[in-house]
């Protein structure tokens, strides 16, 4: 015997499946991003700066040769240029963990009535 509202029941175990799925692609995308580490440096290497996954920076490493007291302004730059370096970095490796979730939450809602056609890793910016 059927309540007359299968199609509802089935679409609502769908929807409540599809967020359950999105949960899991967005603790294991925190769990990727945590672990992720860029690099950037400047000065033919003489300044290299460490990046992580939430926009932390983990290490500066400053070559003796480049440290110049009269020079502090070349030091700067060089600093800067190495950070936004591994920042640059980072910001294309997270579009591209978030582009491949996203591909992977599409095939899995592909499946709900009306979203087949739905290209989710366009839809948000992947």
């Amino acid at each position: 015997m059927t309540n007359g509202f299968g199609g509802l029941d089935d679409l609502m175990k769908m929807a409540a499946q599809a967020r359950e799925h999105a949960e899991k692609l967005q603790a294991n995308m925190q769990r990727e991003r945590s672990g992720l580490v860029c690099h950037g440096e400047a000065g033919a290497g003489m300044v290299k700066v460490s990046i992580d996954g939430e926009s932390k920076v983990r290490s500066v490493s400053i070559d003796p040769e480049v440290i110049d007291p009269e020079d502090r302004e070349l030091l700067e730059d060089l600093v800067a240029t190495a950070t936004n370096q591994a920042l640059e970095k980072l910001a294309a490796a997270q579009a591209e963990q978030q582009s491949e979730h996203l591909g992977s939450l599409g095939q899995q809602m592909g499946g709900l009535p009306g979203l087949g056609g739905v290209d989710f890793s366009k839809l948000f910016g992947g």
